[in-house]
């Protein structure tokens, strides 16, 4: 039992370097297929078997018989395993799609793809700082060949972008990993949590500011956001789902994890709180002046990303609940909002949703993308409403940030309206029937209807998800034991219901106002990749010589 955190790494990289292997040798796809499907699968037995285990202890395995601070160890607890759940529900279903939609050279995606999911649990695992960079190296280098399997040129640039921002949040991340290093002498999380409140505040500063920068960018915290929306909106399909499912959460794992080490500046919250609720309505924006159906969709990953930074910045019990519970809901919604983009695109071969007219000839792919909006704007009895409802609440005391939530809520519902209106109701084009009547192909429906169930159970079930999954991951990183909250109250479902009105009316507007938004698209698209270098650095200045205000002030 020990050792079965390293089952989490060995099985899917075994896996991919036999499907490797084969596609050198006989580049036989059925076998490729099969060996896959093994290694997705796997990852669920070993779930299961430590899910009662780590109701009473973290398990942890030291590689090598090397003991902690100074050995390789892995670590389950409660918060990981939440984690590893996601990316393998997320690896098989995205991989069940993948069968359709990818269509070259599938044995090397079926390699990176395996080689991603290694990375991920990887990240998740690491008991130490030192290896859960080397793993976080090997997403990005795996995320960034796996964008490339996108069917055109445009899918290049957003992966040479993805690596050259990449690579720039690997060189914070490794340096604030040198600096910890040179002042505590541990690379190790647990050992790290009461020493890094030991040191000077000035070396505290510098870290924690290297850090953000490596998180912000992993995680698309405005300004550090450029390199998403290329990204996804060019990656194939269950690609895009992945790295708006779970790869962008790893920077906010990142961040719980050094959130425990307990840093002494003064009003870290403050800043937190106010980054997230930039990139909440900035994320928002972006959507509103998109026509590309994956661009609304990548630019609402950096909205929801801001969210779950306002749960965690709060530092409250309900927060981080929120924080956490929404990093899951959002996985879950967000994928099958691909997902469903994905099924859209591969029947009318176009991304811009005003060249669709679908009409009401995919009704199932309308119903589930219906789930996943109503999803994302956070309406009951859908599992986005739970985890949006506890941020709210940690939030009272901050009416600015409140506001802003709110702004993104009504932000979230017009932009998907707009999607839903241009794509699916507005002027059916007759001429294109006879490919239009059809449904999209089953194995694009299966894993959506997986998603779909999961965004409707845990919303119709919250104090169970709650208390089974969620409130265990938070005390794994905080006091968190229990919660009091009232889910499903007449005042709530009204609020979320005139919030939906406010997105309507603002849909009204947008569609009035369609030439003005052509020109802030275009605008927004002149940002180069060096432009959004500068205003990484000159935020990480600004952050650095705020918190060094304060230590003079405080």
């Amino acid at each position: 039992m020990e050792s079965i955190p390293v089952f989490f790494l060995l099985t899917p990289l075994i896996a991919g370097i036999i499907v490797s292997f084969i596609n050198i040798v006989t580049k036989n796809d059925r076998i490729q297929k099969i060996i896959t499907v093994i290694g997705l699968v796997l990852p669920f037995y070993f779930l299961f078997t430590v899910y009662q285990k780590i109701n009473i202890q973290t398990i942890s395995y030291d590689v090598g018989g090397w003991l902690k601070p100074y050995g390789i160890t892995m670590v389950i607890d409660k918060l990981s395993f939440v984690l590893l759940s996601i990316t393998a529900i997320l690896g098989l279903l995205t991989y069940i799609y993948s069968l359709k939609y990818v269509r070259k050279e599938r044995g090397k995606f079926y390699f990176f793809f395996l080689l991603l999911l290694t990375g991920l649990n990887g990240i998740f695992l690491s008991g130490d700082i030192f290896n859960l960079y080397i793993f976080f190296d090997l997403t990005i280098i795996c995320s960034f060949i796996l964008i490339t399997f996108g069917e055109d040129r445009s899918s290049y640039k957003g992966s040479i972008k993805y690596l050259i921002l990449g690579t720039l949040a690997s060189l914070f991340f490794l340096l604030a990993i040198g600096f910890i290093y040179a002042e505590t002498g541990l690379l190790s999380l647990e050992y790290l949590q009461d020493s890094i409140s030991l040191i000077p505040l000035q070396a505290q500063i510098i870290i924690f500011t290297l850090l953000l920068a490596a998180i912000g960018i992993k995680s698309a915290i405005i300004p550090f956001h450029t390199w998403l929306v290329d990204a996804h909106s060019t990656a194939p399909i269950p690609i895009s789902a992945l790295l708006s499912g779970i790869i962008v959460k790893a920077g906010v794992y990142l961040f719980l994890r050094i959130n425990q080490f307990s840093f002494a500046i003064p009003h870290i919250k403050e800043v937190i709180l106010f980054l997230g609720a930039i990139t909440a309505v900035g994320g928002v924006f972006n959507a509103l002046v998109q026509w590309d159906i994956k661009k609304i969709t990548a630019s609402h990953t950096i909205s929801q990303i801001g969210i779950i930074f306002i749960g965690l910045g709060t530092v409250s019990t309900i927060g981080m609940t929120g924080g956490i519970s929404h990093l899951v809901n959002h996985a879950f919604f967000k994928a099958l909002l691909f997902l469903c983009a994905g099924a859209v695109i591969y029947k009318t071969g176009t991304k811009d949703i005003r060249e669709h007219k679908i009409g009401l000839s995919m009704p199932i792919t309308l119903f589930l993308y219906i789930v996943g909006i109503l999803s994302i704007s956070g309406i009951t009895p859908f599992n986005g409403s739970i985890s949006k409802l506890l941020i709210e609440k940690s939030v009272d005391h901050y009416p600015f940030i409140y506001v802003m939530l709110i702004v993104t809520s009504i932000g979230t519902v017009a932009s998907f309206s707009k999607l839903i209106y241009y794509s699916f109701l507005k002027n059916q084009e007759k001429k294109f029937d006879t490919i239009k009547k059809s449904e999209a192909p089953i194995v694009f429906l299966i894993p959506m209807t997986a998603l779909a169930f999961l965004c409707l159970f845990i919303g119709v079930f919250p104090h169970f998800w709650l208390d089974t999954f969620i409130l265990p991951a938070s005390s794994s990183i905080s006091s968190v034991n229990f919660i009091t909250v009232s889910f499903g109250q007449p005042f709530t479902i009204l609020k979320e219901w005139s919030i939906f009105a406010c997105g309507m009316v603002l849909l009204f507007f947008i569609i009035r106002i369609s030439s003005i938004i052509d020109t802030m698209r275009e605008k927004l698209s002149k940002i180069t990749i060096n432009q959004s270098i500068v205003f990484m650095i000159i935020t990480l200045i600004i952050v650095s010589l705020i918190f060094g205000e304060f230590h003079t002030i405080f």
